[in-house]
């Protein structure tokens, strides 16, 4: 809601940040799941059509409530969704091992952003 202070109508801005830096699971999982699709591996059919389904009904869900968890640091209501992923990586992970060692990075930026996002709120520096 914008409110009208001295005249001009203002906005409040929403310090958050994208969900993928926050939580780089949604970037593994979407790669397992386009490799799932193009290798058309018809074991995982039902998973390739429920967990994204239950996911976008979950944020929608997220959005009726008008926020994704923006105003604290990362996207809050949107680490609801983990088990979503955690069950959709474990349905459509290749079998390789370029896959496992590509993750590595991806851990360590996950495990550094919010490491220092948990320690800027701490301090209110943010």
């Amino acid at each position: 809601m914008g409110s009208l202070e001295s005249g001009a109508l203002e906005f409040p801005t929403i310090d958050g940040i994208t969900f993928w830096i926050a939580i780089p699971m949604f970037i593994t999982v979407a790669i397992a799941f386009v490799y799932c699709i193009v290798k058309k591996r018809k074991e995982n059919m039902v998973t390739l059509i429920m967990i994204p389904l239950l996911f976008i009904l979950h944020v929608f869900v997220i959005c009726c409530h008008r926020t994704l968890g923006g105003w604290q640091f990362g996207s809050r209501y949107l680490f609801d969704t983990l088990p979503f992923l955690f069950c959709g990586l474990l349905k459509w992970k290749p079998k390789n091992q370029l896959f496992d060692k590509m993750n590595i990075p991806l851990f360590c930026l996950g495990a550094l952003v919010n490491t220092v996002g948990t320690i800027a709120v701490y301090n209110h520096w943010i």
